[in-house]
C-alpha cells in the first residue's frame, strides 16, 4: 500500500513536469529546476521510498532476488522512455 502511494506521488511529479508545465506555461520553460524547485527533491524522495517499500513487499516472496529484480526494473524505468518514438 505504501509502495503504491509513494509510486503515485512519483508519477504525479513526473506527469507535472513532463506534461502539465510544458502545456500550461505561458512561455517555454528552459529550466524546470528554477520553475518548480521543490519537484526534484519530492520526486527523488518518493522514488527512494518506492524502492524501499517495494523491496519490503517483495522480500517475503523472492528473498535476496528481490534486490536485483528491483534494480533492473529501476534501470528500465529510467532508460525506457528513451525508446518512445516522439
Amino acid at each position: 500500500m505504501l509502495a503504491g502511494l509513494s509510486g503515485g506521488v512519483l508519477l504525479s511529479v513526473v506527469g507535472y513536469l513532463a506534461l502539465w508545465v510544458p502545456l500550461t506555461a505561458p512561455r517555454p520553460v528552459v529550466d524546470l529546476g528554477a520553475y518548480a524547485p521543490t519537484a526534484a527533491p519530492v520526486g527523488a524522495a518518493s522514488g527512494v521510498a518506492t524502492f524501499v517499500f517495494l523491496c519490503v513487499a517483495f522480500w517475503p516472496v523472492w528473498g535476496f532476488v528481490s534486490l536485483p529484480i528491483l534494480i533492473v526494473l529501476s534501470f528500465a524505468a529510467c532508460l525506457g522512455p528513451n525508446l518512445i518514438p516522439f
